[in-house]
């Protein structure tokens, strides 16, 4: 029978005294009083580089060591015994006595050099602030990749090594549990992201809102039909790029593509033609967003597609994807902003001023402010047109003019905004990536 860890603490300590102590710390470290056969080298690396320098003076950190090297080799543990006593560790300590930025990224680049590092897939991100659920996901996953790497030989820094990681972390957080059933490590996840979601936030109405829509968040948001349609700005603009679009000396599209992209997607109204890119803000729109997605790139007085937007003009699901985030806009108030809208326009149209008076307070509760205080609702509702100029370049939705009488002169009926159908569904997926956005930060 293997010993117990009491057994090894108490034979290494009457072998050796004074290394007794480092014994019973290592064992408290790398168990917290769980059965050892929870340790993992993931967590072992992670104490040894991280949590014994920071939790102990740096003149106990060489006999913590020790102290852990002999309690797993009491226990039968040589591989992890090695690890303890291996020049790596020795460099570790010394990079966090030269000060903590040197020792953390030694740490950061032995952690990634043991190929033990869960890797992110296409649709999942791991977060550095987990809940319960993704905690212990993250725990089987490093077992099982431990497991993996130990039986197959692979070199953990190949590229051999990073494909099979990735698939062996599919396996495991898609595998069914067995309670609840018909759930799997991965589906938990996304739950307690969507709950903290919700309870992330202290304004009732936003909590309210977020309760109303979060069951639709669960499941992934399939593209929408009509997808061709719908990006048909951004395919064309693909398309001139394909064939090497020519650019004035201000690097502006010429005027007769101008023209042509005005006339054919509606964006002009005057009696004249545009003479320049600079007044059609619908292209300013549809060119930044193609430079900051990476699909295009300009060389010298040419638009050219990048590798990306390539496939992207080849594939218009996969530009629907990458195209989903930009909803958000830039920082995280207009990220804020385009959930709020898009949470309120998913339930119904958007009439007059009223999405504006419905969202000042929330937008003021969540502490939002400008340089002369709260926003009034003239600001907010110039922020939600800072977001539907580009929802409206990319058929996410629709504006329609008010009308009014002349004699009278008065309104009849108030301006409306509402979401296309392919909207709807690209804003739920927007409102997704919101609610299940890996957590690195106590606020969200």
């Amino acid at each position: 029978m293997k010993p117990t860890v009491e057994q090894v603490v108490a034979a290494a300590t009457k072998r050796d005294p004074s290394l007794g102590p480092f014994v019973e710390l290592a064992a408290n470290l790398l168990t917290a009083g769980e059965d050892i056969d929870v340790l993992g080298q993931a967590y072992l690396q992670d104490t040894l580089w991280w949590r014994v320098p920071k939790r102990l003076d740096p003149d106990d950190w060489q006999d913590a060591v020790a102290g852990a090297a002999a309690l797993l080799e009491g226990l039968g543990l040589d591989r992890y015994a090695e690890i303890a006593r291996s020049d790596k560790t020795a460099r570790i300590l010394e990079a966090w006595g030269e000060g903590p930025e040197s020792g953390h990224a030694e740490a950061l680049a032995a952690r990634k050099a043991s190929g033990l590092v869960a890797p992110d897939l296409e649709e999942f991100a791991w977060g550095s602030i987990m809940g319960g659920e993704e905690s212990d996901a993250l725990t089987a996953v490093e077992h099982a990749l431990e497991a993996e790497l130990v039986r197959s030989g692979l070199r953990p820094d190949g590229a051999a090594w990073k494909r099979r990681a990735l698939e062996v972390t599919a396996e495991v957080i898609n595998r069914p549990v067995e309670f609840p059933p018909g759930q799997t490590r991965l589906t938990m996840i996304i739950t307690d992201r969507v709950e903290s979601w919700i309870g992330a936030v202290r304004v009732p109405q936003l909590q309210r809102w977020r309760s109303e829509v979060a069951n639709r968040l669960l499941n992934p948001i399939e593209p929408p039909e009509g997808v061709e349609t719908m990006l048909a700005p951004m395919l064309w603009l693909l398309g001139e790029a394909a064939e090497g679009a020519n650019l004035t000396q201000s690097q502006y599209l010429t005027p007769v593509t101008v023209r042509a992209a005005a006339e054919r997607f509606g964006w002009w109204d005057h009696d004249r033609a545009p003479r320049s890119e600079s007044e059609v803000h619908q292209l300013l729109h549809l060119r930044e967003a193609a430079t900051r997605l990476r699909l295009t790139r300009r060389t010298g007085r040419t638009l050219k597609l990048t590798k990306l937007g390539a496939s992207s003009l080849a594939d218009p699901v996969s530009l629907w994807r990458l195209v989903v985030p930009s909803l958000r806009g830039g920082d995280e108030f207009e990220a804020m902003m385009a959930e709020l809208v898009g949470m309120r326009m998913v339930e119904g149209d958007a009439v007059g001023d009223a999405l504006a008076e419905e969202l000042m307070p929330v937008v003021n509760q969540l502490g939002w402010r400008t340089d002369e205080g709260s926003l009034d609702q003239h600001e907010v509702g110039l922020s939600i047109w800072d977001r539907w100029h580009w929802w409206r370049v990319i058929g996410v939705m629709k504006y329609q003019m008010g009308r009014w009488a002349k004699d009278p002169f008065r309104r009849v009926e108030p301006p409306r905004a509402y979401l296309t159908e392919a909207g709807a569904v690209t804003v739920l997926a927007y409102l997704r990536l919101r609610a299940i956005a890996p957590q690195h930060d106590l606020a969200r």
